[in-house]
């Protein structure tokens, strides 16, 4: 069984604690995913893996969460356009962006539990030689073509935070196919414990006036200590 993540102080009442067995979830998709506290942090570990330095193609909508890497990182980000239908990748808009930029990058994202054009665009950046991330934040469990969102192309993440589809207070898996690089795990328990306190407050318990000077605490505190995590 996965090693527990979730801290356990002031657990609501009620709250059932549940663990994800990781040697199943690389058992049926075939990868060997990594932990991070946030997804986002998988992700700069994912673009540090695959050495992305130039520029990506991302989707206009996304979570601001994402662009942090990439900032970081000093990638240059460039949005395509996303299908009416179900707000997910314009496979159209990435074949174009990726020849007339020459991007050799790509993030797709499968927006609440719909998979996109996830096959299309696997055989089209394996034909042009472009890197191919799998974004399944908001589609994990999700399948397309009999394979799970989040295991396609070159790396992938899921993610899990209050308003996913699978929720809690934080926490992220993340897979790459580059096997040499050295992830040095790291364990933020202060950052976990102000995350988790954060749920609950917001998320599991009404806010009133005794408990919302707490909570502007706990929110300080959880914006200083991410500044220096990843």
């Amino acid at each position: 069984m996965a090693k527990k993540f979730i801290i356990d102080i002031f657990k609501p009442p009620g709250f059932k604690l549940a663990e994800l067995d990781l040697d199943y979830l690389n058992t049926i998709t075939g990868k060997k995913f990594i932990y991070a506290s946030k997804g986002r942090f998988a992700l700069y570990h994912i673009l540090k893996s695959l050495d992305i330095k130039d520029k990506i193609l991302l989707p206009a909508y996304i979570c601001p969460s994402v662009l942090e890497p990439i900032r970081k990182l000093k990638i240059s980000p460039i949005f395509y356009d996303l299908e009416i239908e179900d707000l997910n990748a314009s496979f159209e808009s990435i074949s174009f962006l990726s020849q007339k930029y020459n991007v050799k990058a790509v993030l797709v994202a499968s927006m609440y539990g719909n998979p996109a054009n996830l096959s299309e665009i696997e055989n089209f950046c394996k034909e042009k030689e472009i890197i191919l991330i799998d974004d399944a934040a908001q589609s994990f469990g999700a399948k397309l073509a009999n394979r799970f969102i989040g295991t396609f192309g070159n790396a992938g993440f899921i993610s899990f935070s209050p308003g996913k589809s699978t929720t809690g207070h934080m926490g992220s898996f993340f897979w790459t196919n580059n096997t040499e690089y050295n992830f040095a795990q790291t364990k933020h328990q202060p950052f976990h414990y102000l995350s988790y306190l954060d749920f609950y407050f917001t998320d599991t318990k009404s806010i009133n006036t005794k408990n919302l000077k707490y909570l502007k605490f706990f929110l300080f505190l959880k914006k200083y200590l991410s500044e220096f995590l990843i």
